[in-house]
């Protein structure tokens, strides 16, 4: 990944600089920004536990020693908890503004006073596991995004072109993820509907969503992954769900 050619060319910087053992001053931090002079930063944070500085840039988290000398790319896991802390902490910074998504572009499911949106694929099993736990959220509106991965692929692009394009999208959907019967699309899809799938494309790659079904909360959340009706639920009331 191109993030990683910018890693190799602060090593040699960051070997040379010298700093006292428990910097984390405001002026300390400065003093890492400069190490990795020339590297897009999102956020520094020191994290005692560690022992290292956390770097977050491109989505991505690394770490750097206190002294400044080793950076080290990969992601940090608590064996007594197992839990992955590098991917917690990157999906707790990541947001997407709910108001820049094209409701238009959409399935709607429910009416509820509470909207979230739903980033899934026709063609992944835990996307149809995500699709009939929705159906038991209470009071919440779901607008689904039909976004195949596979978006090199005409084939499933189709495929989700047709759904969201069907005379009843969301039957169709339904057809798809919950139904025992194929679903058979009516016809070539448009080229107004294909363009709809390609929107939504665009749109996720330019904010990251690289992983399917992924959900986003009004207030911006990112909760990619599957998740239950009750771990959603409390989720978006924001108490702790289920790992």
């Amino acid at each position: 990944m191109p993030i990683y050619s910018n890693y190799i060319a602060i090593l040699s910087i960051l070997a040379v600089l010298v700093c006292p053992s428990l910097c984390r001053s405001a002026e300390d931090f400065s003093t890492v920004k400069k190490a990795l002079e020339g590297m897009k930063i999102d956020s520094i944070r020191y994290v005692d536990g560690l022992e290292m500085y956390e770097v977050v840039t491109n989505t991505q988290a690394a770490y750097l020693t206190k002294d400044l000398r080793y950076f080290i790319v990969g992601r940090v896991f608590d064996l007594s908890t197992k839990r992955d802390l590098t991917t917690e902490r990157i999906n707790s910074l990541r947001h997407i503004d709910f108001s820049t998504l094209n409701l238009k572009n959409a399935i709607k499911m429910g009416t509820g006073k509470t909207s979230i949106a739903v980033f899934t694929d026709p063609d992944c099993g835990y996307c149809k596991k995500l699709h009939g736990e929705l159906s038991k959220l209470k009071d919440v509106t779901v607008y689904i995004y039909l976004y195949p991965l596979a978006s090199s692929n005409s084939e499933a692009k189709t495929k989700s072109a047709a759904i969201r394009c069907a005379n009843d999208s969301l039957s169709a959907m339904n057809t798809v993820f919950l139904g025992k019967k194929p679903f058979k699309p009516a016809g070539k899809p448009t080229a107004a509907c294909m363009t709809i799938i390609e929107e939504n494309i665009r749109f996720g790659k330019e904010r990251g969503i690289n992983a399917t079904p992924t959900v986003i909360l009004e207030d911006g959340r990112v909760v990619p992954g599957y998740k239950s009706a009750s771990d959603l639920t409390a989720i978006i009331n924001k108490k702790e769900a289920k790992q």
